[in-house]
């Protein structure tokens, strides 16, 4: 055998190795807890340990037990454990990782807590201030005092801590009469609140309770006369409540742009507005700073202070203050505003134009000084126009200007212009004054071209008479693509000369809206109907938009014509007299229905000639009428238009209602299918009008006849009811009693019974909603036979039992004044509307002379001085808002 001989240095190094791993065999960890005891009381404070293991171990896991759950609970999170005291005794946390363990001994007392002694207090009625004393309390063991709100039943419904000397604050309270109790805080948990005190006072509540806005739109519409305010990722909002009929908003970091003037808002929700009306308040905004801001488009300059403005809204319930202006890069950056309604929503009729202001003009400084007394100066904007002829109803161009400021040549091209100046409204309730009568004061300028300013929508509607375009210089809004202007001017004629390219200029990108147009004609009110047309060279074939229609254009002059309602400047998306955009967006379907959106532009060199707006006449249309065949469910309309219809549609009404809860469009002769529109159940009355098929015509009034429709509970299906009314019928009490619920009438039809008096009945007939319409003669309708009873009426309620006391109210239309005996009672009676209420006891339907719930008779027989004297009534009547109302028991 051979022998493996080792070398002296390995063994030597073999050695050290085998004596470094004996030596880290030797190490041992070591499990540790920051406490090894605690004292705790009963009810008192929790304690938090904590466990450490050396050497570190990230990996280890934590295993936590308690002895005696009976004297103390434990949570625990890896390292760390709360223990909580349960009852008095003693017990052992263990905490184990691995092998390794460690204890903490728990010592658990008697509870510590002392309750603390009822205060009294005093009440100041008149300054609502409370005056506490507390001689009970150590002052170091109070940590305040709790205002509790006690109901008429001795209920907590609201409390509210207090200091003495503090006036109460009942912001939070519901309106009301109020107990007030005080009880004493403690400083600590060892010191509990007191019992409430013995004293007491009474707290009137006499305003609405303070409550936090809401968020958004949404926060708005929880209820109508709601506040809420919106704000922005980088807005900060501080306070946002209404009480006492303040909105308090303090809000930081408004740091908008002209692009973000929505991130702040306020929204008010009126809750009775209807679509197609208009509305005007007025509101006081008291600002802690100044700076622009919008009430529903109205764009005005907040003052520091209080703010009295005048503000209007339209078909929407929703108010918005934006707290910053569409087109401007200035913005109320911070503050606190208050904002209160000083006058209250109202329905605006008539909008009402700004007084006229007057001016002097200075041509060696190019200034004007105006004056203005009437106009409040939230509510108007002042213009300079350029008038060819002093009498022209429009001007060449127009400027904006201030008082003392200089006028702006540059919007119109060389010439002498007759100079007069308009107040134009910053938005509703106002209309722009109309130009100012000219005195000779006249302007020369010297311009060869006017540029195209640039600006949206808005700022177009609001500065009437000049050419503003908009387009997306950055490609980071609006169309979201890039668009490069070289030139955009108007020439001495009043052409429109325009180059620019989209992108690169290579074709790559698309946009419907590479360029817009925009004008407003001052001459031009909402409403009006117009027809625009101009010629237009373009580079190429394409398409444009102009006024929201699109045509298809060649290359080279094109001639467009479209025409249109102006719009309402203060509002919606297309608010000019002229929108021209030089692209079009469409949705397109193929042949298997799939639809498509297209865009098209156009981009490079374009000329605008021969501009013109006139103003075209509208025809009303007439109402039509229809028939209504309950056999085959068709009707048959009556037209006497000879031209402008378009269609027609029938409404639904529901009672008292002017506009239509549901509406279906209808062809002479067809059907009525209501079954796609979920009618709501109830009973509702159709109408009819005729539908224009252009602009040069407007919608017909909804008109008669009214027939009614019933919706059941069936899938909303509705039934029409040919016949509107139904005839009462004739008979005595007893055929009224044994028929709950149908009108009956007796009068003596020859003069050979009862009475002894003919009556003839003209009409007598109930609607579906229960109103009852009459109309009779007695005699030869000469007043020269009286009877006490021409004629009676009868209805029986079987709702009412046998017995029972109820009360009949009705309204009552009559021709004439006179005596009625309603249900025994004789009552007068005046020529129009009267109110009659009596009340008596459910007579027995089987017997007597007096048999049913309801009994009306037109005259009464009266004592005069001993003798029964006959009184009659005769004409026209209506009776309407019948009702019967059981008294309750008590």
């Amino acid at each position: 055998m051979r022998k493996r001989i080792i070398p002296a240095l390995f063994l030597t190094m073999l050695v050290c190795i085998i004596a470094a791993l004996c030596a880290a065999c030797g190490s041992k960890a070591e499990l540790k807890l920051d406490k090894t005891s605690v004292q705790l009381y009963v009810n008192g404070q929790t304690a938090t340990i904590r466990a450490s293991i050396e050497p570190a171990d990230k990996s280890a896991k934590y295993e936590w037990t308690v002895e005696d759950e009976d004297i103390a609970t434990i949570s625990a999170a890896q390292a760390s454990c709360r223990i909580t005291p349960v009852s008095e005794g003693k017990t052992t946390v263990t905490v184990k990782v691995g092998d390794l363990s460690a204890t903490c001994e728990v010592n658990v007392g008697a509870d510590q807590h002392v309750q603390l002694a009822a205060p009294s207090f005093t009440y100041d009625a008149a300054t609502g201030v409370i005056t506490i004393t507390d001689t009970k309390n150590d002052a170091a063991n109070v940590g305040g005092y709790k205002l509790y709100f006690l109901d008429g039943e001795g209920n907590s419904v609201g409390d509210v801590e207090v200091a003495s000397g503090d006036a109460i604050d009942t912001r939070r309270m519901e309106k009301g009469t109020y107990t007030i109790k005080l009880t004493a805080l403690g400083a600590s948990s060892l010191y509990l609140e007191s019992e409430m005190s013995d004293s007491s006072a009474t707290v009137e509540v006499t305003v609405d309770p303070m409550y936090d806005l809401g968020v958004g739109d949404a926060g708005a519409q929880v209820s109508a006369d709601r506040w809420s305010y919106y704000t922005y990722d980088w807005v900060t909002a501080h306070e946002a409540y209404f009480y006492d009929g303040v909105v308090t908003f303090t809000f930081s970091n408004n740091a908008g742009t002209k692009d973000y003037t929505w991130i702040t808002q306020l929204i008010y929700n009126y809750g009775a507005g209807e679509d197609g009306k208009t509305y005007t308040m007025t509101l006081n905004i008291n600002s802690t700073a100044s700076g622009r801001i919008s009430l529903n488009g109205k764009a005005v300059t907040l003052q520091e202070g209080d703010n009295r403005i005048a503000v209007g809204f339209e078909g929407t319930n929703l108010f918005k203050i934006q707290f910053g202006v569409s087109g401007e890069e200035t913005t109320l950056k911070e503050g606190t505003v208050k904002v209160s309604i000083v006058e209250p929503v109202t329905e605006l009729t008539e909008r009402t134009p700004l007084a006229v202001p007057s001016f002097t003009y200075d041509a060696e400084s190019n200034t004007v000084a105006i004056t203005d007394n009437e106009n409040s100066p939230y509510d108007v904007t002042y213009k300079i126009g350029f008038f060819t002829n002093p009498d022209d109803a429009s001007p060449k161009g127009s400027a904006v200007v201030v008082d003392g400021g200089e006028v702006d040549k540059s919007l119109v091209s060389s010439g002498t212009y007759y100079l007069r100046i308009m107040a134009a409204t910053t938005g509703l309730p106002y209309t722009d004054s109309a130009w100012s009568v000219c005195d000779g004061t006249t302007i020369d300028v010297l311009n060869e071209r006017v540029d195209i300013k640039n600006g949206g929508e808005s700022v177009a509607a609001t500065n009437p008479d000049t050419w503003y375009e908009w387009h997306d210089a950055t490609g980071n809004g609006g169309s979201g693509v890039k668009t490069t202007i070289e030139y955009a001017y108007v020439d001495l004629a009043g052409d429109i000369h325009l180059s620019y390219t989209v992108g690169n200029g290579d074709g790559a990108v698309l946009t419907h809206q590479p360029i817009k147009l925009l004008y407003m004609y001052s001459s031009m009110n909402e409403g009006d109907v117009y027809k625009l047309s101009f010629k237009i060279v373009c580079p190429a074939a394409g398409k444009i938009t102009v006024n929201n229609t699109i045509f298809t254009v060649t290359e080279g002059e094109n001639l467009i014509e479209v025409t249109r309602i102006q719009p309402n400047k203060s509002n919606g998306t297309a608010k000019n007299t002229i929108t021209i955009q030089l692209g079009a967006q469409e949705t397109v379907t193929d042949g298997e229905g799939n639809q498509t959106t297209v865009k098209t532009m156009l981009e490079g060199e374009f000329l605008i000639t021969d501009i013109t707006v006139e103003k075209l006449d509208v025809t009303v249309l007439d109402a039509p009428e229809f028939t209504y065949d309950g056999d085959s469910a068709t009707i048959t309309i009556t037209d006497g238009n000879e031209a402008g219809v378009g269609s027609y549609e029938i409404g639904l009404f529901a009672d008292g209602e002017t506009q239509p809860a549901y509406v279906l469009t209808v062809v002479d002769g067809g059907t009525l299918d209501f079954s796609a529109l979920e009618v709501a159940d109830g009973t509702y009355t159709l109408k009819i009008r005729a539908i224009a098929d252009s602009v040069l015509y407007m919608n017909s009034d909804w008109a008669a006849p009214e027939v009614k429709v019933t919706a059941t509970a069936e899938g909303g299906q509705v039934t029409v009811v040919a016949d509107t009314k139904i005839d009462i019928g004739y008979g005595m009490q007893a055929a009224a009693a044994s028929d709950p619920g149908v009108w009956y009438e007796w009068h003596d039809k020859d003069g050979n019974s009862g009475s002894n008096v003919k009556t003839t009945i003209e009409y007598a007939y109930v609607t579906l909603d229960n109103q009852v319409y009459l109309s009779y003669v007695v005699g030869n309708g000469d007043g020269s036979k009286v009877t006490s009873q021409p004629i009676k009426l009868f209805c029986m309620y079987d709702e009412i039992a046998e017995g029972q006391e109820y009360t009949l109210s009705f309204k009552l239309v009559s021709s004439v004044e006179g005596k009625i005996t309603v249900n025994g009672k004789v009552v007068d009676i005046i020529a129009g509307e009267n109110l009659i209420s009596v009340t008596r006891t459910q007579p027995n339907k089987s017997n007597g002379t007096d048999r049913n719930t309801i009994n009306i008779q037109f005259g009464a027989k009266v004592n005069v001085d001993g003798t029964n004297v006959n009184m009659m009534v005769e004409g026209e009547f209506v009776l309407s808002d019948i009702t019967v109302t059981p008294t309750e028991a008590e």
